[in-house]
C-alpha cells in the first residue's frame, strides 16, 4: 500500500514521508465523540428510545465489522456467508431485492 486513510478524522497518510498528510475533512469532531456526546446526553436526559436498535441491525453491525476485518487481513472480498452461514430470513432493510 502506498499510505493509509484515518476515516475516524478524515487524514490520508503516506508511507512516503516526504509526502505531507492530506486532511480530507477539516473537522475537529470526531464521529466517535459525537455518538458519545449523543450517548451521555441521552442518560442525562433518561432518553433511551434513540439508543434502541433491533436484533437485525445489530446482527448487520456486527456481520459488517467481520467482514470488514477479514476482508483487510486476507486483502481479498469477504462474502456474508462467509461470516455468517446459517441461513437467516431476509428481513433487513439492507438486503432488499
Amino acid at each position: 500500500t502506498r499510505g493509509g486513510i484515518d476515516l475516524g478524522r478524515g487524514i490520508v497518510t503516506y508511507r512516503d514521508r516526504t509526502r505531507p498528510r492530506k486532511v480530507l475533512a477539516p473537522e475537529t469532531v470526531t464521529d466517535t465523540s459525537r455518538a458519545l456526546s449523543s450517548f451521555l446526553e441521552s442518560i442525562r436526559s433518561h432518553e433511551t428510545d434513540s439508543m434502541r436498535i433491533s436484533l437485525i441491525e445489530a446482527n448487520e453491525a456486527v456481520a459488517t465489522g467481520l467482514m470488514v476485518r477479514r476482508a483487510v487481513d486476507e486483502r481479498r472480498v469477504v462474502t456474508r456467508q462467509e461470516v455468517q452461514p446459517v441461513a437467516r430470513p431476509n428481513t433487513s432493510p439492507f438486503h432488499q431485492t
